[in-house]
């Protein structure tokens, strides 16, 4: 099985094809990513902070230190950069279910469904 990226979403932008930063060499925009089983029904929500390094190096840091788990950096914002980072790593994930897929996209964007377990 494989998987196929059905379309990108923002609720910051909308649409997100027509974003446009106020600097586009320092943004950070929270961007979900809509995949299902290529081919197949349904879709599931992959999260990504997309942002430039300079953005990233401003956050405060309460701590002292990050863990930037399901960012996606960019030099300067690009939608079809995004698209074709987002659908690359999407378009590699295969397995033989729709879990150990999503499971191999959730190492790059968090899964709405990554810690769910039955009851």
């Amino acid at each position: 099985m494989r998987a196929e990226l059905r379309r990108l979403h923002s609720p910051d932008a909308d649409p997100l094809r027509d974003y446009e930063p106020e600097d586009p060499r320092d943004f950070g925009i929270y961007v979900q990513a809509l995949v299902g089983p290529s081919g197949g029904p349904g879709e599931e929500s992959f999260e990504f902070v997309v942002c430039t390094a300079r953005w990233f190096d401003a956050q405060p840091f309460d701590k002292g230190f990050a863990w930037p788990l399901h960012h996606l950096f960019l030099k300067r914002w690009d939608y079809a950069t995004v698209e074709r980072a987002i659908n690359d790593a999407v378009t590699r994930a295969e397995g033989p279910d729709w879990s150990s897929v999503a499971a191999q996209i959730a190492r790059y964007g968090g899964w709405e469904f990554a810690d769910y377990r039955a009851q």
